[in-house]
């Protein structure tokens, strides 16, 4: 379960393992319970909520938010 795992990581304060986490939890599921930033904003543009430059501009991870649109 991602809830598991991501508060497994932030009790052994391993912050740095979060993005990971999220990413391999999130590609092959269809009832995703967390998602990255990187995709929610890709969804906002597909959705034209938000331009592509401004999500750009607001993703953690730029390449992320790249890849995401092009799926």
């Amino acid at each position: 379960n991602n809830t598991y795992a991501v508060s497994n990581l932030i009790r052994l304060s391993k912050l740095e393992q979060l993005y990971s986490q999220l990413q391999t939890k999130t590609k092959d599921t269809s009832e995703e319970r967390m998602i990255t930033l990187e995709k929610c904003l890709a969804g906002l543009v597909r959705r034209a909520f938000i331009t592509p430059m401004e999500a750009e501009k607001w993703a953690n991870n730029p390449l992320a938010f790249v890849e995401e649109m092009q799926h």
